[in-house]
């Protein structure tokens, strides 16, 4: 069993500095994925899956291909072979970058995902099981809040996370104050059998501030976090009644415009990009998260900007 009392201490160990950089178009890094067979890698962005195909080659124990530089590797089991990512049916790599990408495909894991954005502040986990050696998805799994009593079993579709439908519980929304320091004990089952198991508490906060300044020629989105960034993107859309209904850019089609520091980041967007949807907003949404094993705790923030607005 995995106990993650102490993981708020743990996010300063493992979630190293990442310095400010600016990434050079053309350039291509590692992409190292620890799968149980051949895996089928995409280069994409987190508003196109899959994307691109990318080759993969077979190093021992490890699989490995190469990416562009500011790109998204989407490494997953293409079970029906079809080519692309069936969200619903194959299990996808958690990757994670430090310089190079590190990506992992697991049979069952855990994620507990907490979510800042406007005037809501809550947390869910998630859970996934896959059958070895096939790694079809577990009908029979459960996910459990183990203390409470309270099990799902029925997949549901994450409203945070670029994913397909999960096990999906909420464990706590801090509108209302008293959860904010409750421990939860989460059970990942399949078959009676607890294949993984966490101890955790709410996940601290992301804490997202962002400051929007614009002259003739550029706007410039600067924005800082009470936790280390790991993935950070902006994006401009069209929303309707709340949810977005069209992405028109997005800084993962132009990385090198954005500089990520360790808490803190800057985008700078030439007027063309804003100019081209005047009812579009601005969205940021910044990431950092910890993996233990088979168990990932997340933090993130949402800011949606207008283009009259400064700061959030």
């Amino acid at each position: 069993m995995l106990n993650l009392e102490r993981w708020a201490g743990l996010t300063a160990a493992l979630l190293t500095t990442v310095g400010a950089c600016r990434t050079g178009p053309g350039r291509q890094v590692d992409v190292r994925i620890e799968s149980p067979r051949p895996p089928a890698v995409f280069i994409a962005n987190n508003w196109n899956l899959p994307g691109s195909p990318a080759t993969v080659h077979q190093d021992g124990d490890m699989f490995r291909a190469k990416v562009a530089r500011g790109r998204m590797p989407v490494a997953f089991l293409d079970l029906d072979g079809n080519g692309r990512l069936d969200l619903d049916r194959e299990p996808m790599a958690r990757c994670r970058k430090r310089g190079d990408w590190s990506c992992g495909i697991e049979p069952a894991r855990l994620t507990v995902h907490r979510v800042q954005r406007d005037d809501e502040d809550s947390t869910l986990a998630f859970g996934e099981v896959f059958l070895p050696p096939t790694f079809a998805r577990d009908a029979q799994a459960e996910l459990c809040i183990a203390d409470q009593g309270k099990c799902t079993s029925e997949p549901s579709r994450s409203p945070y996370l670029n994913a397909g439908k999960t096990l999906l519980v909420k464990l706590c929304d801090l509108t209302n104050k008293q959860e904010a320091h409750k421990e939860f004990n989460l059970e990942l089952r399949s078959e009676n059998k607890v294949l993984v198991a966490a101890r955790t508490k709410q996940p601290p906060g992301m804490n997202l501030k962002t400051e929007l300044s614009m002259d003739e020629r550029e706007y410039r989105l600067r924005g800082t976090t009470s936790l280390s960034i790991d993935r950070v993107v902006v994006w401009s859309a069209e929303l309707e009644g709340g949810e977005t209904k069209k992405i028109h850019w997005t800084s993962e089609q132009n990385p090198e415009w954005l500089v990520r520091q360790d808490k803190a980041f800057e985008v700078k967007l030439p007027a063309r990009i804003i100019e081209a949807c005047p009812t579009c907003v601005i969205g940021v949404q910044a990431v950092s998260d910890v993996q233990v094993g088979p168990v990932t705790i997340s933090s993130e923030g949402v800011a949606i900007l207008r283009r009259a607005e400064e700061g959030s």
